[in-house]
């Protein structure tokens, strides 16, 4: 047997002259994450004209939560990561956090030249660049790790 959940992806600042693409979905307790890109229908992802949505999703209800991603944050040029509190995204050359709870944006102060990708890890993030690997103890300054 198998369940389809639509997309509702309509509200302001995503419109329905764009398509859809699927850059990445995970898991993480009970729920689903998706990072998903809008584009003008005639135009190509790397056309530079996009906005990045992320979507909380429960299998069970279907209900789904939106995140748009300020383009004033920057290009999305790594991974995401989730926690209970926080969505961490690698954008800009830089890690940005998505309070959950309060519902706004911050900028942590870790350098990712080259991009990087995400995992969370009990209260741990590791920040794996072309560099090495950095450990941030949420809640807390980076530092360097492997």
């Amino acid at each position: 047997m198998a369940n389809f959940v639509r997309w509702n992806l309509t509200e302001p600042g995503v419109s329905d002259s764009r398509r859809v693409h699927l850059v990445k979905l995970i898991a993480r307790g009970d729920k689903l994450w998706a990072q998903v890109v809008f584009t003008p229908r005639n135009e190509s992802v790397f056309d530079g004209n996009t906005q990045d949505c992320f979507l909380e999703i429960d299998p069970a209800s279907g209900s789904t939560r939106k995140i748009l991603f300020p383009e004033s944050l920057g290009f999305i040029d790594g991974g995401f990561e989730v926690s209970d509190e926080a969505l961490y995204v690698c954008a800009g050359r830089q890690i940005r956090r998505y309070d959950l709870k309060h519902k706004g944006w911050q900028t942590i102060p870790i350098p990712t030249e080259s991009g990087a990708q995400l995992v969370a890890l009990k209260e741990q993030l590791y920040v794996a660049t072309a560099e090495g690997l950095i450990e941030v103890e949420l809640g807390t300054e980076p530092r360097r790790s492997l």
